[in-house]
């Protein structure tokens, strides 16, 4: 009605319509964690503090697909994920890589931002059902006693689902956001800040600074609206290096240490984990092409860095599946008529991933290798 009263239309030029809005207090209730599964979010939490604080001489693995795009690959995935938990436990904090949004630096016709914005891959929003579906698979997850990992992307998105999450990070594509430093500052589980996109680590370390202190921003209330809410500082916030699309790969020594010397000059932890993907695969001799394979390479030398006495040198994550590689997406892909089931099982849609079995060889490897 204030609308047609004016003259002019000067709001909401460019919206189709309002959707149905997010009331995170009802997804809470329609899929809560099982007591197994807070135990498993609160020891993995608790853990990776440890190691932060350097109490803990273990280091964090973290393992899992580029993207969740069909959850009964992922759920198969996970029930051969889970025993590494406990095989690996008196050396790594085993965690699992469930990642629900996909940042994008370009959208076009085959841009999909990911399983809570679009979980039928049709190019069909669909908020609610891809928050219900996720909240299901983490709930599923942790209760095989497998703690979460994953990326926050929508500022939203960490009130539907953070009590499932154990270890979380911001990408970068969001490491210079005010919002999202906020956001951080406010989180509950200890939290990685990556490198941004073009290699400068200066950007997270600024991050990191500004998400330990308080803060303030509009954050999502349990029953929908957005408020302003005071955060109390985030002190388990950390770097991950990710390699640059100028730099290139920065997990190298030299790399790592002058990571830790920034920090210590900041005042703060010199703790650092290593993105085995991402930039951190070109291959330099290669025209500086990313080859998912390298993230082998990656590990390997992250792995004779701890072996070799880099104490914070905390651990590393890599794109896993159950098949390597990535599936090659039709030409309908993100459209109304396309067929999810035809993709491959088991294989990224997103970026290439390292087949399940080279990565449990490697951490096996790791594991001989390390001395704690």
């Amino acid at each position: 009605e204030e609308r047609k009263m004016s003259k002019y239309l000067l709001r909401d030029i460019h919206f189709q319509q309002y959707g149905n809005p997010i009331i995170p207090i009802n997804f809470w209730r329609a899929a809560p964690l099982t007591p197994n599964g807070e135990k498993t979010v609160y020891e993995a939490r608790e853990a990776i503090k440890a190691i932060l604080d350097g109490k803990d001489p273990r280091k964090i693995a973290v393992i899992g697909p580029c993207s969740v795009s069909d959850e009964k690959a992922v759920k198969e995935l996970a029930l051969q994920v889970q025993p590494l938990v406990v095989k690996y436990s008196d050396k790594f904090v085993v965690i699992f890589r469930q990642c629900y949004e996909k940042p994008r630096t370009r959208k076009t016709r085959k841009t999909w931002r990911g399983f809570i914005v679009d979980p039928n891959l049709k190019g069909q929003v669909n908020y609610h059902e891809g928050y219900t579906r996720a909240r299901e698979l983490l709930v599923y997850t942790t209760d095989l006693g497998l703690p979460v990992a994953t990326e926050f992307v929508d500022k939203s998105t960490p009130q539907i689902i953070d009590d499932a999450i154990s270890w979380a990070w911001i990408g970068a594509r969001s490491v210079e956001h005010q919002e999202h430093r906020g956001l951080v500052s406010g989180l509950s589980m200890p939290t990685g800040i990556k490198n941004s996109t073009s290699g400068n680590v200066m950007k997270a370390i600024d991050a990191i600074v500004t998400a330990r202190e308080p803060d303030e921003f509009q954050a999502l209330h349990p029953f929908g609206l957005t408020c302003p809410t005071p955060t109390k500082g985030n002190p388990y916030v950390h770097l991950v290096l990710r390699g640059g699309e100028e730099t290139g790969p920065n997990y190298s020594e030299e790399q790592v240490k002058e990571a830790q010397r920034l920090l210590l000059k900041e005042g703060l932890r010199p703790n650092v984990l290593v993105d085995c993907s991402h930039d951190n695969t070109r291959n330099i001799g290669n025209g500086k092409k990313k080859e998912y394979e390298r993230q082998l390479i990656v590990g390997e030398e992250v792995v004779r860095q701890i072996r070799d006495g880099n104490q914070h040198l905390i651990g590393l994550m890599m794109e896993i599946h159950l098949k390597g590689n990535k599936a090659e997406l039709p030409d309908n892909f993100l459209q109304a008529d396309f067929d999810p089931t035809i993709l491959p099982f088991g294989q990224s849609i997103t970026d290439p991933c390292l087949p399940l079995e080279d990565a449990v060889k490697f951490l096996d490897e790791a594991y001989r290798s390390i001395r704690i």
